[in-house]
């Protein structure tokens, strides 16, 4: 490493908060007060000063008029098709934006009684009609334009259908969080952030904190009320693994380990709100319950978001005082946003024009919050933002932060060192670099609100690992503890190249892919480069990088896991991405245990490696054992638990990184 490990005795003083601030209303009962700011924190479907403003997300059938303020909000015709994924032809729970059976069939959503307090449940939460399970046709038969994949209307809603039979023939999938069983028969424990420390009700992401408690995983207590520690408070146990606030159950003149790290409590429209609005309880989150309420990790690519979050949470580095912090969070769900928020219906679009391309609406969620930020606290303009850390976890999202936010640290997995004149990605949603407008409020362009920037500043920002599971390392000599495997392959790196897509991957995949096959460089060297398997082989992902010396690391969309799936096989990462960080290469000297190839010098690749001498491999290899577990969040929960022995994970690696800072 390039620095020692320098906050172990180093101590600050822990403070109790400020006195409280009362909310307007009690927040309607439906929110939770931050009693630090005076404002209530509302869930979805509610917004204003006392959380007394409706805020509806209809299930819109279509998209709204181009420089309408409304979404589109009008009652289902089965003429009209499904021009959105969230359009519903059953009960539409406008807080979300969730689809029910109808109230009338058996299985139908009843919603609470008209005059209950606001935030009171349904009185039956009733099947959900997801996606894909809205009907092609309605009573009369007529029929949905391109619609000849879905299930008819007496699959869902005839006698024998799932609205109505105790054992439906078809079954639609029961995915909202919360419900679970074959015919969302059970409830389920939902996802919240740090489980709402145990001292709250989680309602699908949002935290609706007891009496006494606030904060977005309700960690913060109203000053003098008496404080009970987490194992003493009366918790679910299945959440016990999970409800960890360290920060909260420090006495007065406790002593911390610096660096103190303050995690704003963010509006929901910002985090918890977009855990709301998802309708697949496995999209976005780094955890779920199954329906015995056995916690079940989510291995893809983006759940870094509520991971990293939970993990500032749960640090004892953490400070619930920011008068003594030495870094903010800023907790944003951009990816969540993007998928399976952003288009879903009509609502919401953070000021963008109407369906455009998604990473212009999460780049002006990043907008909002930092203006959002400077209304509600002195710390931003303390240091113009040099003190603050975001998350910009899509597959290019370190180039579209917006340009208000630069001077903040970013903690991406996008280490492109480059200027943002261009996009790399294939795909036309995620292209920063299209032109929109929007009339009233971006009358400049989207460009104007990202501006010219480098993408990752190697000096103040820090390329960092996804977070994966024990699960997916399962193969791994490391993490199986048997170092000792047969590498009898050169080289290898199996992965989609999108041939029809010259622009994926800047065209690195589809070149390689073309030279192993032309040059036969699997029957001459034992390099392999393609989408299966190579000739007379059946192997696992795992199972080929345990055999090989070298594997290539190839950009996808953007962002790549090879270098860290590599590095966790004990393979030897071989970076092939120009202008491109490795996770960590700030931090650690990746040169010792990887190579780097430039584009041009690809068709070189056999030479290249073979010209490595076996001395050099053999310490590359030492190294990779070394450092491996710099590559892993040791969560230490039931499903990501590496051990005592893994104290020098990704989390602590990026914690004494920003010790270095202060």
């Amino acid at each position: 490493m390039r620095w020692k490990d320098p906050f172990a005795n180093a101590e600050k003083g822990y403070t109790e908060g400020k006195p409280k601030k009362e909310c307007l209303w009690n927040c309607n009962h439906v929110g939770v007060c931050d009693y630090s700011t005076g404002v209530c924190r509302c869930p979805a479907g509610w917004s204003g000063p006392a959380c007394d403003v409706r805020r509806n997300r209809p299930c819109s059938q279509r998209y709204g008029t181009p420089g309408s303020f409304e979404p589109y909000d009008e009652p289902f015709n089965i003429s009209l098709g499904y021009g959105t994924s969230g359009a519903c032809a059953g009960y539409c729970d406008r807080d979300t934006g969730t689809c029910y059976c109808p109230t009338h069939t058996k299985y139908g959503r009843v919603p609470a009684p008209v005059g209950s307090i606001p935030g009171t449940p349904p009185i039956k939460s009733g099947r959900q009609l997801s996606l894909h399970c809205q009907p092609r046709n309605d009573s009369h038969g007529n029929i949905a334009p391109a619609s000849k994949d879905r299930p008819t209307y007496e699959q869902l809603l005839g006698p024998h259908g799932w609205c109505e039979a105790d054992t439906p023939e078809f079954k639609c999938p029961c995915i909202a969080d919360g419900l679970a069983g074959e015919f969302c028969q059970f409830n389920r424990e939902s996802f919240c952030i740090n489980q709402c420390g145990g001292h709250g009700i989680c309602i699908s992401g949002f935290c609706k904190c007891d009496a006494g408690w606030y904060g977005h995983d309700c960690a913060h207590k109203v000053p003098g009320m008496y404080i009970k520690s987490t194992d003493d408070a009366e918790i679910d146990p299945w959440i016990r693994d999970f409800a960890r606030i360290p920060g909260s159950e420090l006495p007065s003149g406790g002593k911390r380990l610096r660096p103190l790290i303050y995690v704003y409590n963010m509006d929901p429209i910002f985090d918890q709100t977009i855990l709301q609005y998802r309708v697949d309880a496995g999209s976005c989150v780094h955890r779920t319950f199954d329906a015995s309420n056995v916690s079940v990790p989510q291995g893809h690519g983006y759940c870094s978001e509520t991971g990293l979050h939970e993990l500032f949470l749960q640090s004892p580095h953490r400070t619930l005082d920011p008068e003594e912090a030495d870094f903010f969070y800023i907790p944003m769900y951009t990816a969540c946003l993007q998928f399976p928020v952003a288009n879903f219906d009509d609502f919401p679009s953070y000021h963008t024009p109407r369906a455009s391309a998604r990473v212009y609406m999460a780049a002006s969620m990043m907008y909002e919050a930092q203006h959002w930020i400077r209304r509600m606290y002195p710390y931003w303009d303390r240091k113009n933002g040099r003190d603050h850390i975001l998350l910009a976890p899509h597959d290019e999202g370190s180039c579209w932060v917006p340009k208000v936010l630069r001077n903040a640290i970013i903690l991406t997995h996008w280490g492109y060192t480059g200027y943002n004149n261009h996009s790399f990605t294939s795909y036309g949603p995620d292209m920063f670099d299209t032109k929109a407008k929007d009339k009233i409020y971006q009358p400049k362009g989207m460009r104007h609100l990202i501006g010219y920037e480098r993408c990752v500043d190697p000096e103040k920002d820090l390329v960092i690992p996804q977070i994966f599971f024990k699960g997916k390392f399962a193969g791994s000599p490391f993490v199986s503890n048997s170092p000792s495997v047969r590498r009898d392959f050169l080289a290898s790196h199996k992965g989609r190249t999108l041939d029809w897509l010259p622009k994926y991957s800047r065209g690195s995949r589809q070149n390689l892919t073309k030279l192993c096959k032309e040059e036969s460089w699997w029957e001459k060297y034992k390099i392999y480069i393609g989408e299966s398997n190579p000739p007379n082989n059946t192997l696992t992902y795992s199972e080929l990088l345990n055999r090989s010396i070298f594997c290539p690391v190839l950009m996808g969309e953007g962002f790549t896991n090879r270098f860290v799936d590599s590095v966790m096989h004990g393979c030897i990462p071989v970076i092939i991405i120009d202008d491109v960080l490795g996770d960590f290469e700030t931090v650690l000297r990746i040169e010792e245990f990887s190579l780097r190839v430039s584009f041009q010098d690809m068709s070189k690749l056999p030479d290249i490696l073979l010209a490595v001498s076996k001395e050099d491999i053999e310490r590359m290899q030492n190294n990779i054992q070394k450092i491996w577990s710099r590559y892993i969040y040791n969560f230490q929960n039931s499903f990501s638990d590496y051990g005592p022995n893994v104290t020098n994970d990704a989390f602590k690696t990026i914690i004494q990184w920003l010790y270095s800072k202060i």
